[in-house]
């Protein structure tokens, strides 16, 4: 694929899963993810960070926090935009898999070979891998691609920070479900229906001990304190009782969801 060609549906669908995966702050031509696609695309990583600035203009949560991103969205970009939407865990599972087959660990650059490239001014293109098909597979493969999906999505959102705590070391987090997604699988791999928690946070959150509210603050529900007096869990989630959550810097959590939440899981 020439770097001057319009991009296809395929290519498109590409670059949206990787901008799902991208802190707002990698969406650049020296990340060494971009770089991979570029690779695998034959184009220049400065088209593909373009692209994905397009799709960052479609994000209604960048657009509110006013980084406006690219103003050249296509009908492309707005279609698989609004696929996505329509349907997370299927575009979740399809883009997830043309993704690992035709861009492997092993074409992503390491920081020797970026220095080299920068230094040939060059990006050397990789041959792509053929796309067999985006449906045809095992309900474990299927899920498995989805939960990875939205992991990386929501943990990218949220810069990889806990909206509750600030924890920021990656082993400790999760990306936590708002509505379950055993009871809502429509919002499966909806990163809109995502936290990025720490684990006693999450495992609270998703046991109903706490919520948020419509204002975005952290509720306490009264069975959790009959657990006091006890020092951790005053400190380790009382604490934070009334706190605003911070709020991602992409896929801002649906109100939606959070009203399910605090409906069908806060036991109050």
């Amino acid at each position: 694929m020439a770097s001057g060609d319009d991009w296809t549906r395929r290519e498109t669908l590409l670059a949206m899963h990787l901008y799902c995966g991208l802190k707002f702050g990698q969406l650049h031509g020296r990340h060494p993810d971009v770089i991979a696609l570029a690779n695998v695309l034959g184009r220049t990583s400065g088209s593909v960070a373009r692209r994905l600035s397009n799709l960052a203009s479609l994000d209604p949560a960048i657009v509110a926090s006013g980084r406006v991103g690219s103003a050249h969205a296509s009908a492309l970009d707005h279609e698989i935009w609004d696929e996505f939407h329509a349907d997370w865990t299927r575009t979740a599972e399809a883009s997830g898999r043309l993704y690992s087959r035709m861009v492997p660990p092993s074409a992503i650059p390491t920081r020797k070979e970026q220095r080299q490239v920068r230094a040939r001014r060059s990006v050397p293109a990789i041959p792509a891998r053929p796309f067999v098909g985006d449906l045809e597979t095992t309900v474990p493969q299927r899920r498995r691609l989805a939960q990875a999906f939205f992991r990386r999505s929501v943990l990218a959102s949220y810069e990889g920070i806990c909206c509750i705590t600030g924890n920021n070391v990656p082993a400790l987090l999760s990306a936590s479900h708002i509505a379950p997604w055993a009871t809502h699988p429509t919002h499966a791999a909806d990163p809109c229906n995502g936290l990025c928690l720490e684990w006693t946070i999450d495992r609270a959150f998703d046991r109903g001990f706490i919520t948020i509210d419509e204002k975005n603050r952290v509720v306490v529900g009264k069975c959790l304190r009959e657990y006091l007096p006890n020092e951790a869990v005053q400190r380790r989630i009382i604490a934070y009782e009334g706190n605003t959550i911070t709020l991602p810097q992409k896929f801002h959590p649906s109100a939606t969801c959070m009203e399910i939440h605090r409906q069908d899981v806060f036991l109050g």
